[in-house]
């Protein structure tokens, strides 16, 4: 599916996001990250089409992990 779509009181009941006082496993946090990957749109989708942008570019994505991986602010020139 492109989206599993629900409403959003529904998504508010289904994904608890609220920041917590308290620090949290990983294993709780990745738990959050896949229940919003999995109400997210798919835009890599092969059926999801968009007017202003649809699937995934892998050099982009290349660039982004090498960009990330390096952690190097755009301010600094060496």
């Amino acid at each position: 599916k492109v989206c599993e779509w629900k409403e959003p009181e529904e998504l508010k009941q289904l994904l608890d996001l609220e920041l917590q006082s308290q620090g949290e496993s990983r294993e709780r946090i990745l738990e959050r990250c896949r229940a919003v990957i999995h109400y997210s749109v798919k835009t890599g989708h092969p059926r999801f089409f968009n007017q202003l942008f649809s699937g995934l570019d892998p050099h982009a994505l290349a660039g982004r992990i090498i960009t990330e991986s390096l952690n190097t602010s755009q301010y600094t020139y060496e």
